[in-house]
């Protein structure tokens, strides 16, 4: 995993280096990460949540084009530790998100010459995530 960052960060500086003459954005998130389930007493908790965070890359080709690429990473969890209904059941998991999204943007309008414009998109994403829980023996279970 750390051999696939590695190459993210340099996918991300590489737009850098070439965009002398267009607009080249970076960009950052940080957001609140939860599950929703039968793990979890009511349907919006923040009890359970985890931080997760993005890194994105913009370009902007010119008033119309735009290129857009993005990498997000959370943890989601559960455990019936803080639900009173399944205490007993005693079930928990947890799971690392890895997203990544490339993707072409078109503005109607030219977006220096108006603030607000209709636009299409398209693109691809990638989506990984690997749940487990970890057993009373020790033993982990994917």
């Amino acid at each position: 995993m750390p051999q696939m960052k590695k190459y993210l960060i340099i996918l991300f500086l590489i737009p850098a280096v070439h965009s002398h003459a267009q607009r080249f954005f970076i960009t950052t998130s940080y957001y609140a990460s939860g599950y929703r389930g039968d793990l979890q007493e009511i349907p919006f908790s923040m009890l359970q949540a985890r931080i997760g965070w993005g890194l994105g890359t913009s370009i902007d080709i010119n008033g119309h084009w735009l290129v857009d690429m993005e990498y997000n990473s959370a943890i989601v969890s559960g455990n019936d530790r803080y639900n009173p209904f399944n205490r007993k059941r005693n079930l928990s998991f947890q799971s690392h998100i890895d997203a990544f999204s490339l993707k072409g943007e078109y503005n109607i309008f030219d977006i220096y010459n108006y603030s607000v414009t209709p636009y299409v998109f398209a693109g691809f994403g990638y989506f990984k995530f690997s749940p487990y829980l970890d057993l009373s023996n020790g033993a982990r279970v994917y």
